[in-house]
């Protein structure tokens, strides 16, 4: 589904069946409803852009083989693409293995649309370098960028992931901001993760720094999804273009924003 210049709602519910309760090394796997009760996931999309802009809610067409993929990977040429990888072998210098399957981004007047391409296509492209430096500093109000100020959104502050601007060190020209209301998953005393249900609602702001304007607004709710995982895992690409993985550990829907 895309999302355009205006507030649409998306909602994918999926029943979780298994709990992990982690305690120092101990790492306990129980099956079923009687441990973890009736735990559902749900992630909702709202955004409303200024014009120019568009975000879509992607889904991609054929799911990616049962692998333990490790990211996205964005490639330039004519068409922005995408595809998954993984890593092996030496730490220092791995080898990436990739999905057969690959997409185009192909974006339209009211947002942007997964087709499948060919091996040929995909090879002859160029690997796009992803940028996400987080900021985590700053106080409970915002994050400073050279002389603008840059508030939270939300009651609660998550993070700030910042861009340079088409690969240039510097300076930083966008930025996706984070908060959220609600509640989070918590961590005990002896490092175990509370498995009690948790929800509210997020919300992700997404400006160009050189001139304070907001281009997009990214909010919804969310329930047993924490917003800070996802929020970890996002990045710009080819300059103003904005990634938000839409699964915490999945990889087969994202939110793509392009900017002017």
């Amino acid at each position: 589904m895309q999302i355009a210049g205006g507030a649409v709602d998306h909602s994918t519910v999926l029943r979780n069946l298994w709990c992990f309760v982690i305690v120092g090394c101990i790492v306990a796997v129980v099956v079923g409803e009687t441990a973890c009760g009736s735990y559902s996931r749900r992630l909702t999309v709202e955004v409303h852009t200024e014009p120019g802009v568009v975000c879509s809610d992607l889904h991609v067409p054929q799911p990616w083989e049962a692998t333990a993929w490790k990211g996205f990977e964005f490639r330039g040429g004519d068409r922005l693409l995408v595809g998954v990888y993984y890593r092996k072998g030496q730490p220092e210098l791995p080898t990436r293995y990739y999905s057969r399957y690959h997409y185009a981004a192909v974006r339209h007047d009211r947002g942007y649309a997964l087709e499948p391409i060919g091996q040929g296509e995909w090879d002859a492209a160029q690997p796009l370098t992803p940028f996400s430096d987080f900021v985590f500093s700053g106080d409970n109000l915002g994050v400073q960028v050279g002389d603008r100020s840059f508030r939270y959104p939300g009651r609660l502050k998550l993070a700030a992931v910042m861009s340079r601007m088409r690969g240039v060190p510097d300076p930083i020209d966008s930025l996706a901001i984070g908060g959220y209301d609600g509640t989070l998953p918590t961590v005990g005393d002896l490092g175990m993760i509370s498995i009690q249900s948790f929800g509210g609602r997020y919300s992700f702001d997404l400006y160009q720094t050189s001139t304070g304007r907001k281009y997009a607004a990214i909010s919804g709710e969310y329930q047993n999804v924490n917003p800070a995982n996802l929020l970890g895992r996002a990045f710009w690409i080819n300059g103003p273009t904005f990634v938000l993985p839409l699964e915490e550990s999945g990889l087969n829907r994202l939110l793509v924003c392009g900017l002017p």
